[in-house]
């Protein structure tokens, strides 16, 4: 790869992030952590009730 197509695509790449900078709200984002955080909250309940029930079902 030549120095040329490098430097085409890091252009190409630095103009991509910029894009999404400017897509992308912080607000949003934080929402959407805040989201990740409940499901994984549920799934790891979900987990342990799973985990009980199969210790119950092995006596």
């Amino acid at each position: 790869m030549g120095q040329t197509e490098k430097e085409v695509i890091r252009a190409a790449s630095a103009e991509v992030s910029r894009e999404f900078k400017i897509l992308i709200n912080v607000d949003d984002l934080d929402s959407f952590k805040q989201s990740q955080h409940l499901i994984l909250g549920r799934l790891q309940d979900s987990n342990a009730v799973l985990a009980h029930f199969n210790e119950y079902s092995e006596h």
